[in-house]
């Protein structure tokens, strides 16, 4: 995920992984640590590039 993505692209990317949350949540599954990287990178993209579409 360090590559310039769009919103789109970071918004299908956290819906694709979601279940790695869900899974830590239900049954303490932990998440793989390069998976958690690329999801904060998402959110933080998804953020930016909200803002300045605004």
């Amino acid at each position: 995920m360090t590559d310039v993505i769009s919103l789109d692209e970071a918004r299908a990317y956290l819906k694709e992984t979601d279940w790695h949350a869900f899974a830590l949540l239900e049954d303490g599954t932990p998440i793989p640590e390069s998976i958690k990287v690329a999801r904060t990178e998402a959110r933080a993209t998804i953020s930016r590039l909200a803002k300045s579409s605004a």
